[in-house]
């Protein structure tokens, strides 16, 4: 019955170093850099060109909030970024020259952080992640 004893109260010594880290409180990194992430889904994005509207594409947007932000409060003010985005939007087209039904990426992540500085300030959001573009017309085929 010693014996058993012993067993038990070193395995209950030496096993407990071995928990993992998330047990005692802490975030694992993947979790925690979640909770700074914020999702703006289906912005219209005009496409046009010498004044010709020639498509739209629906975007879904993350964007990556720095730390020391209050994620919180920013999700409740995340409206008037999609306000402004869809304001920059207009002004400036994100399709590509040769393409109305595909996204130029560095124009649309450019309006992005543009729009979230208008509201969060500057240095607010550190990476914008481009989830999904949507064209409403698909270029036709064979062209």
């Amino acid at each position: 019955m010693r014996t058993l004893l012993l067993f038990f109260v070193s395995l209950f010594l030496f096993a407990a170093p071995l928990a993992p880290a998330h047990a005692s409180g802490a975030k694992p990194k993947a979790e925690a850099d979640s909770n700074r992430i914020i999702d703006i889904q289906s912005v219209p994005a005009p496409v046009f060109k010498d004044g010709k509207l020639l498509n739209y594409i629906f975007l879904t947007v993350k964007l990556e909030m720095a730390k020391g932000q209050n994620v919180l409060n920013d999700r409740e003010r995340v409206h008037f970024v999609r306000d402004a985005l869809v304001r920059n939007l207009h002004k400036t087209s994100i399709g590509k020259a040769d393409r109305i039904d595909e996204v130029d990426e560095a124009v649309a992540i450019k309006v992005v952080l543009a729009s979230a500085a208008q509201i969060f300030g500057d240095k607010a959001v550190t990476a914008v992640t481009i989830v999904s573009a949507e064209p409403l017309r698909q270029r036709p085929s064979g062209r």
